[in-house]
């Protein structure tokens, strides 16, 4: 079994790009900067594509059909932001040119993952691309995982003194207590741990298993709600695409269970505030009571009361208000609802003011027409590819859309790219298969 793994991962590396792209993968995780404080993600994993992806253009001169249909979604999102900051007379110079820039790294990005992906596949077919790119997302893990597992015991053993000075050699800020991997935040692990997840299931076999086992107690120990939340949503996902077959829950609902027990004993004070919280919140039936518990957490604010911001922004505003624009437009909305008394503080204006989910920026900011084109371009890849395992990667997009506000977030841009390489060598999708490209369809 391993002689397969070692055999893949050297075809992995030696396809075109496949250093570069190995390169994005490790930096997946390193999400922060010592030393440089603020929220603010900083996708480094995705430079390298954004290498394929000049590459590509500058050098080869090669651009497929879906590339352009891609840069005139961009092009699009551009103009909103643009002509919207001209019409709203934004007050932040600095605006626009975040933008440009931007929508430069993503359309490059984007650009470098189909190329990527495609020249992948077309050298050894479909199912070997999505198995070799998920091993080298899995092995990419290693490390976050090892170093997960020695702040787990760092904190069991009462040496939450070395645990800070282990993590602040890579992060910006410390949880005291909670494991963050090497990335910024627990929340951000969190994640992170996710996506390794969702992958994992791409392979079948035991050494899996023990892998995902891991991977659930750091999950637990990140003490991230929003990340159990998301780890249910994605176990039902495993449940309904294996066609609810019991040999599966069997498996899943000990180990859930098992991990949360034992976690119990461990680091779970902070766990069982959060757990209390989020109780309590889905108990509350009525917009005012939502806003009543958000004041109890500047998290929770941001994160509750936020989306339904900008979901009401993109009614009042269709064509939509522009890229980044939302920190503009949040407190007169509050002032309207009579709630902005309870955003009295720097953090809550200021970096954290965005709406802390995909799906309702993109609503807000970039208006209904790019909400409906992405939405009807996820739902023909769903169609395209319904014989297909990828499309469990598909049904955790949506997912990972509500865990982070960055439209550059690995979790949202590499299973969509995935699928539209696998989609195109559908003869449904596209009425015939791509050169070169194996068109089998089966589980990998």
């Amino acid at each position: 079994m391993w002689q397969r793994f070692v055999k893949l991962y050297k075809i992995s590396i030696r396809v075109p790009y496949g250093k570069f792209a190995l390169w994005g993968f490790v930096l997946m995780p390193l999400d922060s900067f010592y030393g440089l404080s603020g929220v603010v993600y900083r996708p480094l994993w995705i430079i390298p594509f954004v290498i394929i992806g000049l590459h590509s253009v500058f050098v080869t001169y090669k651009v497929d059909v879906t590339s352009l249909k891609l840069y005139l979604v961009l092009s699009y999102s551009f103009l909103v932001s643009f002509f919207s900051y001209i019409y709203f007379s934004y007050s932040d110079q600095v605006f626009l040119v975040k933008s440009v820039f931007i929508w430069l790294i993503l359309f490059f990005g984007v650009l470098g993952l189909l190329k990527y992906f495609s020249l992948f596949a077309r050298k050894v077919g479909v199912d070997v691309m999505i198995k070799g790119v998920s091993l080298l997302i899995l092995i990419s893990g290693v490390l976050p995982l090892c170093v997960g597992l020695v702040q787990v015991g760092l904190n069991l053993a009462g040496l939450n003194e070395v645990n800070v000075v282990l993590t602040s050699l890579f992060s910006y800020r410390v949880d005291e207590g909670r494991v963050q991997l090497i990335s910024g935040e627990p929340s951000w692990a969190a994640r992170y741990l996710l996506f390794l997840l969702a992958f994992s299931f791409v392979f079948r076999g035991g050494w899996l298993y023990a892998y995902r086992v891991v991977v659930v107690c750091l999950i637990y120990f990140t003490g991230s709600f929003l990340g159990y939340l998301s780890f249910l949503a994605i176990v039902a996902i495993c449940l309904f695409q294996s066609g609810l077959r019991i040999r599966i829950f069997l498996k899943w609902v000990p180990l859930g269970v098992g991990v949360f027990l034992i976690g119990g004993f461990g680091i779970g004070e902070y766990t069982i505030k959060r757990a209390s919280e989020i109780i309590e919140l889905l108990s509350a039936m009525s917009l005012d009571n939502i806003f009543e518990l958000a004041a109890v957490s500047a998290s929770w604010m941001g994160r509750v009361i936020n989306p339904f911001v900008a979901v009401e922004l993109g009614f009042t505003h269709p064509l939509g208000i522009g890229f980044g624009a939302f920190k503009f437009w949040l407190p007169g909305v509050l002032r309207d609802y009579g709630v902005d008394y309870l955003y009295n503080d720097d953090y809550l204006l200021g970096a954290a003011s965005t709406p802390k989910s995909l799906l309702p920026m993109i609503w807000a900011e970039y208006g209904i027409l790019v909400f409906a084109i992405l939405l009807i371009y996820y739902i023909k890849l769903v169609l395209a590819i319904k014989n297909h395992f990828v499309k469990y990667l598909l049904y955790c997009v949506p997912v990972f859309t509500l865990l982070f506000d960055s439209v550059l977030y690995y979790g949202l841009l590499v299973p969509l790219c995935m699928a539209s390489i696998v989609a195109r060598a559908s003869p449904k999708y596209v009425g015939g298969g791509v050169g070169g490209v194996n068109n089998q369809v089966q589980h990998p």
